[in-house]
């Protein structure tokens, strides 16, 4: 049986005096396109963040986070990483505790985080001060306190940050006294944070070049 939409038997489907738009040959490619806009996003996410710290002096807490972050996870011993993790459980699960009991079984999972011992306070003594009646206010200070605690790590790392930075060379140089395995953390940091940057830039605008290129093509096609 002879196929009706066959172009062999269907001489009108591309008329000699006209140009075949849906050759692949014609325009340019989608996949081009989105190289193209690829490569000038990244370049320009890369020109227009590739400096950690601003023109006033200001370190980002993103960066701050993900620099102390990396000096937790390299830097740290055994014990200092457990004490963080801890810190980081509590602070993403303390919301979900409903009640005293849920609250109780958080805080015997992540002991470390609340420093019982810096005041001097046994566990089973906090734990048994945890009642219906108090355990929002409890939570409520729990919560305030981790997130301070953590908050000012990141301001130390800020502030070590910017005394690495030289803002007439836009580049980072270890300061006098400074620990080398923290030096290498910042470097670190500062260019995985260029790198990601230019390809979210990159990405974003080889998607909207992408599409207009689709859009592009269909619209010829139809003519």
């Amino acid at each position: 049986m002879t196929n009706q939409f066959s172009t062999t038997m269907n001489p009108y489907m591309y008329p000699q005096n006209y140009p075949n738009t849906g050759s692949p040959k014609s325009g340019v490619s989608t996949f081009g396109m989105m190289t193209l806009g690829a490569l000038g996003g990244g370049a320009a996410g890369y020109f227009l963040n590739r400096h950690p710290v601003s023109k006033a002096g200001e370190v980002s807490d993103e960066f701050a986070k993900k620099a102390f972050d990396k000096q937790v996870n390299k830097n740290l011993s055994s014990k200092g990483k457990e004490f963080f993790e801890q810190v980081n459980r509590l602070v993403k699960k303390i919301d979900k505790a409903k009640d005293a009991e849920s609250l109780k079984k958080l805080i015997k999972e992540n002991p470390l985080a609340l420093r019982l011992n810096e005041a001097g306070i046994s566990l089973d003594t906090y734990l048994n001060s945890i009642n219906a009646d108090n355990f929002k206010k409890i939570k409520q200070n729990i919560k305030q306190d981790v997130e301070k605690m953590t908050q000012s790590y990141y301001e130390k790392f800020k502030t070590i940050t910017q005394a690495c930075w030289d803002k007439t060379n836009k580049k980072f140089v270890k300061p006098t006294g400074m620990q080398d395995n923290v030096f290498e953390i910042i470097k670190k940091t500062n260019t995985n944070q260029q790198i990601k940057k230019a390809l979210k830039y990159g990405g974003i605008t080889a998607g909207v070049l992408g599409a207009l290129t689709i859009g592009y093509k269909m619209l010829t096609a139809s003519k």
